[in-house]
């Protein structure tokens, strides 16, 4: 195996299927909770955890993870999905990519 392959490797965080109260109506896309507390960590009641993201071209999106009665919810999606022309039923795609996280529409 070549050196080139592993450091290009990506590590998947969670994936997550888009509904339609999913950042189209509340602004928010809930969260698996044991994906969500894998890659950002446990969050008590009401706390919450500001994420830069990349997306696929590079560009940077500031997200707030928010945990409330033991579920995890992205806010601050609004402009992502209409800048990415997300639809409900599309899939968001966390992987971790050296020390970025990067989130994929697909």
């Amino acid at each position: 195996m070549s050196s080139h392959v592993i450091a290009n490797a990506k590590r998947y965080l969670c994936v997550k299927k888009l509904t339609v109260n999913d950042g189209f109506t509340s602004k928010s896309v809930k969260l698996p909770r044991a994906e969500a507390r894998f890659f950002m960590g446990e969050l008590r009641n009401r706390q919450s955890l500001s994420l830069v993201l990349l997306d696929e071209a590079g560009g940077c999106w500031e997200l707030l993870c928010t945990c409330t009665g033991g579920q995890y919810a992205l806010s601050r999606v609004g402009a992502f999905c209409e800048a990415h022309g997300v639809r409900p039923g599309a899939f968001f795609i966390f992987y971790a990519d050296h020390e970025h996280i990067v989130i994929v529409v697909g």
